[in-house]
């Protein structure tokens, strides 16, 4: 019988962090699309929630050593770049634009 399967991972790096791993879901569930989609955000909150949930897992550590917390906090730190290829390797974003202003209302 058919079961429905978690979403593949796959391993990038941000290319602004020498030896960084990131490992990052290739899409999204629908329900996490809905609760993405389904508030009133604008592009680059919506892209800072999206990147949240794609990301799995990571070695980013802070100045003393600890691993970061992957949440919205940390990724709001890293670089347009990093987002961008991290969005880029996945299957979500393939017909998404997250580098255009606010959405217009």
């Amino acid at each position: 019988m058919p079961k429905i399967s978690k979403t593949q991972t796959i391993e990038t790096a941000f290319p602004s962090i020498e030896g960084s791993k990131v490992w990052v879901k290739k899409d999204l569930s629908m329900g996490e699309i809905e609760e993405i989609y389904g508030k009133e955000y604008g592009d680059i909150t919506v892209a800072l929630k999206v990147v949240t949930v794609l990301i799995q897992e990571w070695n980013i550590q802070d100045e003393n050593g600890n691993k970061l917390e992957i949440s919205e906090k940390n990724i709001k730190q890293l670089s347009q770049n990093d987002i961008l290829t991290v969005l880029q390797k996945t299957d979500f974003t393939q017909n998404q634009d997250f580098t255009s202003a606010e959405k217009q209302k």
